[in-house]
């Protein structure tokens, strides 16, 4: 999983903010930090956006979505395939998202 939290530039922040809603966080570094809960492990990435990669379960992607927006974080996580590394599903902050593609959904059923 992939994503990005376009409402800052420092991982510390975004880190506290999830903090505050009971993840786990530490300093990974000077400048990056970890976050983590029982449906998301995820390491903070400073830069313009702050960007994230880790790991999720299913529910975990809406459930990051919506710590996001209540830690006043907008944020985008993106699910790709990890075999053909085939972007999967995307979600936002404002509850928009797009399917997993068919190309997933064809293999998926097979």
């Amino acid at each position: 999983m992939y994503g990005f939290v376009p409402t800052g530039t420092r991982a510390e922040p975004v880190a506290k903010a999830l903090h505050g809603l009971g993840r786990r966080s530490r300093k990974a570094s000077f400048t990056a930090c970890e976050v983590e809960h029982t449906s998301a492990e995820l390491y903070l990435t400073p830069g313009e956006p702050v960007s994230f990669s880790g790991r999720c379960t299913a529910p975990g992607v809406d459930l990051l979505i919506a710590a996001l927006a209540r830690a006043g974080r907008a944020g985008t996580v993106e699910v790709y395939d990890p075999d053909t590394g085939e972007l999967r599903h995307q979600v936002r902050a404002d509850g928009t998202s797009t399917p997993p593609s068919p190309a997933t959904e064809r293999r998926r059923n097979s």
